[in-house]
């Protein structure tokens, strides 16, 4: 598979104005569950109506995450870990950058990011996020990691 997995920073960028949905067409969108729980959890009500909003707008196809995590994945919306560790890898890398960054982490935030970079390598997908250590991690786990910069141009 082949495409461009939307980080959820992507949305917010979007509706901030920093970039225009005309740069998302004629390419292959994909997200996650976990982009949506994001958007959905944001606490100012006018925000987050404005984020769903766009989400749907943008009609990413939505694929399941590689690896399932209790309590926060729901039921047929991720795939059982394969036996690679590669998650596992890849959460202890991202936590060490942040600690290194002085980033403090708030719940299942590193979990999720590292799920959706995580499924990205999988799949083949390119990742575009604006977290640079979530771009390093998933170009040292030999995938494809691009700013919304990037994607832009």
């Amino acid at each position: 598979m082949t495409g461009y997995m939307l980080d959820t920073n992507l949305f917010n960028g979007l509706v901030d104005g920093q970039m225009s949905i005309d740069v998302l067409q004629g390419k292959t969108l994909l997200a996650t569950h976990i982009q949506l729980d994001e958007l959905n959890a944001t606490s100012n009500p006018t925000r987050r109506a404005k984020l769903v909003s766009m989400f749907e707008l943008v009609s990413a196809e939505t694929i399941p995450t590689s690896t399932s995590v209790w309590d926060d994945t729901p039921w047929d919306e991720g795939k059982w870990s394969d036996q690679d560790n590669l998650y596992e890898k890849i959460l202890a890398e991202l936590q060490k950058l942040d600690k290194a960054a002085g980033k403090r982490p708030t719940g299942m935030n590193q979990s999720r990011d590292v799920r959706i970079s995580e499924t990205a390598i999988k799949n083949d997908i390119t990742l575009v996020t604006d977290d640079t250590n979530l771009r390093d991690v998933t170009a040292k786990f030999n995938g494809n990691a691009i700013s919304l910069n990037q994607f832009e141009t």
